[in-house]
C-alpha cells in the first residue's frame, strides 16, 4: 500500500495497513533471527523455519544475556577503578587543603607582626 493512499484511507484501511505493517515487521524480525543463529552455527543444516526451535532461540538468548552480562561486568570494574580514583584524589585534596589552612595561619601571623613592627616604627617618629 503506498503511502499517499494510506493517507487518504479510511480508518479500517489505515489499520489494516498497521497490521500489514506490523506483520512484515514480525517476519523480518524472525528471518533475521533465524539468519543469525544459522550464521553462528554453521553446522545446522535446517531450513529457516525449523531453525527458530526452542534451543535455537535458547542458545541465542544465551548469547545475548552472556555479552550483555559482560558488558555490565566491565561497567562494573570501571566504576569501581573510578571510585578508586575518586578516594585517592579526594585524600589527596584533603591533604592540600591542611597545608593551605597552615600556611594561610602563618601568613596571618607574620603579617601581624610586620603589622606591628610597622606601627612601632611609626609610633617615635609621631611623638617627635
Amino acid at each position: 500500500m503506498s503511502i499517499s493512499k494510506l493517507r487518504n484511507s479510511t480508518a479500517i484501511d489505515k489499520a489494516l495497513g498497521m497490521t500489514a505493517v506490523n506483520e512484515a515487521l514480525k517476519a523480518d524480525v524472525m528471518v533475521n533471527i533465524a539468519d543469525r543463529v544459522q550464521v553462528e552455527n554453521p553446522t545446522l543444516d535446517v531450513p529457516v523455519k525449523d531453525a527458530l526451535n526452542a534451543d535455537a532461540v535458547n542458545m541465542y538468548l544465551k548469547q545475548v544475556s552472556a555479552s550483555s552480562c559482560s558488558e555490565i561486568d566491565s561497567l562494573i570494574s570501571n566504576l569501581r577503578g573510578l571510585r578508586e580514583k575518586l578516594v585517592a584524589d579526594r585524600s589527596r585534596i584533603e591533604q592540600d587543603v591542611a597545608k593551605f589552612a597552615t600556611f594561610n595561619q602563618s601568613v596571618i601571623q607574620l603579617t601581624d607582626v610586620v603589622s606591628d613592627s610597622v606601627a612601632q616604627v611609626k609610633a617615635p617618629s609621631l611623638a617627635e
